[in-house]
């Protein structure tokens, strides 16, 4: 039996699809709390989420932030050694070995 139709909602619109989750700080505070709530959302998602639910897929679940260009470029100088020069950057993972040498010639590499 499906829902009656209350005010804009109504059940004919109802499917089944992945869930979404919206964190935000409402006077545009930034916060690690932020990013603490977003992981505790998505973590709570059993369809799929942080959990990793279905075996044979990849379910692209993640967190959209913005870029935090200033952390960006003290990592860069405080990592790498690397002055960033001008405004324009970017930023990506990297897997890097466990083995001490070979982690750091990666990152020299990078």
């Amino acid at each position: 039996m499906k829902p009656r139709k209350i005010g804009l909602y109504s059940s004919d619109f109802e499917h089944d699809s992945c869930g979404v989750g919206f964190v935000a700080n409402i006077k545009g505070n930034q916060s690690h709390q932020i990013i603490t709530d977003a992981e505790k959302l998505l973590c709570r998602m059993d369809h799929r989420g942080a959990k990793g639910a279905e075996v044979n897929s990849g379910d692209g679940v993640g967190m959209l932030v913005g870029f935090p260009s200033t952390f960006i470029k003290k990592i860069a100088e405080n990592e790498f050694q690397f002055k960033v020069q001008g405004q324009l950057i970017a930023a990506g993972n990297a897997f890097l070995p466990k083995d001490v040498k070979k982690n750091r010639e990666s990152k020299r590499v990078i």
